[in-house]
């Protein structure tokens, strides 16, 4: 398999481990492409990068990849959803606080009306009728 001659051998282990990275890189950009686009066009256009440009192409590959996962972007998707509607429910909540506060303060200032007039009826005691 290997020859005796030292400078083919280490072109043949040079070889081998250039093809061993192509292949790892290929594998690697498929992977990665595969959990950032849906894109059949792009996927394909990207692992053919990779395989044609060993090196260069798997920089340019790093270049023009999504910056985000499938994954990644749906978690944010999902996040920003349940913050809008965490703040609808917060500004919902401040809403019915503040109705109530005031149907509060309103009952108050019955309350203290009614504490007035009977305190007053108390007060007041009939004049006697002198006939």
């Amino acid at each position: 398999m290997f020859n005796d001659d030292p400078v083919i051998r280490a072109m043949q282990i040079g070889l081998g481990l250039s093809a061993l990275l192509l292949v790892y890189l290929v594998f690697y950009a498929t992977r990665d492409i595969l959990q950032r686009s849906n894109s059949l066009l792009v996927q394909t256009f990207c692992i053919v990068m990779v395989a044609l440009l060993p090196v260069v192409g798997f920089f340019l590959y790093l270049l023009v990849r999504p910056s985000e996962t499938l994954q990644q972007r749906e978690t944010a998707t999902k996040i920003a959803e349940l913050h809008t509607l965490l703040t609808e429910r917060q500004e919902k909540l401040a809403r019915v606080k503040s109705k109530a506060r005031e149907h509060v303060e309103g009952l108050k200032k019955i309350d203290a009306n009614e504490r007035i007039q009977k305190a007053m009826q108390k007060d007041i005691v009939p004049a006697p009728v002198h006939a």
